[in-house]
């Protein structure tokens, strides 16, 4: 049967079912603080952003309908409005235990629960493929012993889910940031940036053809950034939870 775990891993010095699930315990906290500190992140500098426009450049992000208009609020609806679109969007890894070698195979949403797991000490990379070279570094013997692992894994069905315990490690679209990660804002520097590179594509024409898009903005927003350093407030969490008011003559 040919088969390809280009993902494959193992774990080194794993071999109980309490040292796994001390494994998995510990893959889980680390990934779920990362993605608390990313979607946090994300929150805060959309809730700045959403207020620097208005206040600096008249520009209303606000819905209409918007009768809070509360940019840490409006900042976590938009986040959590753009997680809905994503489909089964749950980091997971699949672990089985063949031949006194523990298994691992990551399902994998988002780019840094992949980069926690490669960081893990235990874990080593484990993979096999049939159609071009075996990996660089690994002998002609690990390779075959690769293959034998994983073909017995896969020997009576190609479907992890059917042969693996698939652990989940973190529900992206349930995520929402506890406080601790919400204390220190963006700052004025970073807020002058995310500004220019937001007002630099509202500036292009609608007609600006994709592949010219990150070039024509970035040099508009070399254009803007001084026009734009100087003009923004400190600004605190308080200042983020308030209403702020409607501007006449408003660009939507």
């Amino acid at each position: 049967m040919s088969f390809k775990v280009y993902s494959g891993m193992k774990l080194n010095n794993v071999n109980t079912l309490a040292e796994t699930f001390t494994f998995i315990e510990e893959i889980r906290s680390q990934t779920i603080r990362a993605a608390h500190i990313e979607k946090a992140s994300l929150i805060k500098s959309v809730a700045c952003n959403i207020h620097d426009l208005l206040t600096v450049s008249g520009i209303d992000l606000f819905n209409p309908d918007d009768v809070d208009r509360i940019p840490l609020l409006t900042a976590m609806s938009r986040t959590m409005e753009d997680d809905k679109t994503l489909d089964n969007s749950v980091d997971a890894i699949g672990i089985a235990r063949v031949n006194n070698t523990t298994l691992v195979l990551p399902f994998f949403v988002t780019k840094q629960a992949e980069e926690l797991l490669l960081k893990h000490p235990k874990i080593i990379p484990f993979g096999y493929w049939d159609n071009s070279d075996r990996e660089e570094g690994v002998s002609d013997a690990e390779w075959k012993r690769r293959k034998k692992i994983w073909g017995k894994l896969f020997k009576t069905t190609p479907i992890p889910s059917e042969c693996m315990l698939i652990v989940n490690l973190i529900d992206t679209k349930r995520l929402i940031p506890d406080d601790q990660f919400m204390a220190d804002l963006p700052s004025i520097e970073e807020r002058e940036k995310t500004l220019a590179t937001h007002l630099a594509f509202d500036s292009l024409p609608d007609d600006t053809q994709v592949h010219n898009l990150i070039t024509l903005s970035s040099e508009k927003r070399k254009e803007l950034l001084p026009t734009i350093q100087g003009k923004l407030r400190d600004i605190t969490m308080e200042t983020l939870s308030k209403s702020l008011p409607k501007v006449e003559n408003t660009n939507e």
